[in-house]
């Protein structure tokens, strides 16, 4: 039986609170498609070169990554979120990374 797989926030943060999804890239709404574009640019390379269908499908982020103004009450964002905070991090948990590397993150303190 294959093992279950769990969403996780792209920045690989510990999770304590909702998983947001990336805005639909295939809607007719012009605003969607924009604050599509506004959030795929948080994205590395890489990860973008997979493509839209993939980031909506696949790639999760956090209440860490957005301004408080834009959470509210029920954990959910306002229509004009716009991830701009704690962007700086390039190790996600998707990376494997070695003992020697480990020793090497900037723990900001």
């Amino acid at each position: 039986m294959p093992a279950k797989h769990r969403l996780m926030c792209y920045f690989g943060c510990m999770i304590d609170g909702p998983l947001h999804r990336f805005p639909d890239p295939k809607t007719e709404n012009l605003e969607s498609i924009q604050k599509f574009s506004e959030w795929k640019a948080v994205l590395d390379g890489p990860t973008q070169e997979r493509g839209d269908k993939y980031i909506y499908n696949h790639i999760r982020l956090c209440n860490k990554h957005f301004l408080e103004s834009y959470q509210l009450p029920s954990r959910r964002l306002t229509k004009n979120a716009v991830p701009t905070l704690n962007l700086n991090k390039v190790v996600r948990v998707t990376e494997q990374l070695s003992p020697s590397a480990i020793g090497t993150l900037d723990t900001g303190k």
